[in-house]
């Protein structure tokens, strides 16, 4: 079982120490608006050249508003996640160079009951159950069947920073910036 952590804060200057404590991805953010815990391409190559897989997380407002937790917002933030993502450009480049782009995939992150919902509907392939263990109605301290990662933990000093811990019991949608 693949274990690995995500986080807001930029992870270049602790992936030996990331290593060493046997984890095997980084989940880090997209975002517009919210750019200071963005992932940039420096950071991608750096976590790639480390040898350590990135999970592409989109979360461009405040996590900790309940009001950012809406229809509107949710649909919103689908959009952006799939438009401004770089997704177009990836496409581009992979066929430039005679590659078949893989496709885009769809993931959710949320509690049981959320996770239950989207399988259900069909809209998402990848499940990210969130740590919160009062959540659907007591089921999300339970691993929820079918996850492809899973919080463990919030907030908890990694390497000199905070982190998410996680875990995958399957593939997980990893990827590793090309570094050709």
């Amino acid at each position: 079982m693949p274990y690995g952590i995500h986080t807001a804060t930029k992870v270049s200057r602790v992936l030996d120490c990331l290593k060493k404590e046997g984890k095997a991805f980084v989940g880090r953010y997209y975002a517009v608006r919210y750019t200071w815990k963005a992932l940039t391409r420096e950071e991608a190559e750096a976590i790639s050249k480390a040898g350590l897989y990135i999970v592409s997380i989109w979360e461009d407002g405040a996590a900790d508003d309940p009001s950012y937790f809406s229809y509107s917002q949710g649909k919103a933030d689908g959009y952006c996640a799939f438009n401004k993502d770089g997704y177009d450009r990836y496409t581009i480049d992979r066929r430039r160079l005679g590659d078949t782009p893989v496709p885009y995939r769809i993931g959710v992150y949320g509690s049981y009951d959320v996770l239950t919902w989207t399988k259900e509907q069909g809209i998402a392939e990848y499940f990210f159950q969130a740590r919160a263990s009062a959540w659907s109605r007591g089921r999300n301290s339970f691993p929820w069947p079918g996850y492809r990662l899973r919080q463990l933990a919030s907030n908890e000093k990694m390497c000199g920073i905070l982190v998410d811990p996680d875990d995958s019991q399957t593939s997980y949608g990893g990827w590793k910036h090309n570094l050709q």
